[in-house]
């Protein structure tokens, strides 16, 4: 056998795909479907609970002339939450709190660990029973290791009624 036959059975031809580059492509393909279909489970898993339908349930807490700027009004709401199948009942505390020209909502649990807040007349402040936290009427950060001010929720007044989003 001469030299220049031998060389051209040797030299692929540059046109023609070998195994090894096609093995290549199946294998990228391959991934690439892996990884975009657990693109998919894992972005769906984070956005659905943002797209899913959330309702804003607006709830009569209270009459706006029970409600004074000499101390907050303590107001037990009852809220109904769709847990699969059942309908639960749960009982959420907010206080009215009212500056003389607008009413605010805020929540009794507290910022720090979640333990409900209760008002006392004589400091006129927010106590934590927990650990020693304590808000101002406003619902301010006064002492204690809260990170935050209570949180305060939406709140309307209509028809003479105090309204509160939850």
């Amino acid at each position: 056998m001469d030299d220049a036959s031998y060389s051209a059975m040797v030299k692929p031809n540059p046109e023609m795909v070998n195994r090894r580059t096609a093995l290549g492509w199946a294998a990228g393909l391959i991934l690439g479907a892996i990884s975009a279909t657990l693109a998919v489970i894992v972005g769906g898993a984070v956005v659905s609970p943002r797209l899913g339908r959330r309702r804003d349930t607006w709830l009569d807490a209270a009459a706006l002339d029970a409600v004074t700027t000499a101390r907050p009004l303590e107001v037990a709401l009852r809220v109904e939450r769709e847990d699969g199948y059942r309908v639960t009942t749960e009982r959420r505390v907010v206080y009215l709190v009212s500056d003389g020209y607008d009413v605010r909502a805020l929540s009794a649990v507290c910022t720090h660990l979640g333990c409900r807040v209760a008002w006392h007349d004589a400091e006129k402040q927010f106590k934590c029973p927990c650990h020693g936290g304590c808000f101002s009427q406003a619902g301010a950060v006064v002492a204690g290791p809260p990170p935050r001010p209570l949180d305060a929720l939406p709140a309307r007044i209509d028809a003479g009624r105090i309204w509160v989003q939850v």
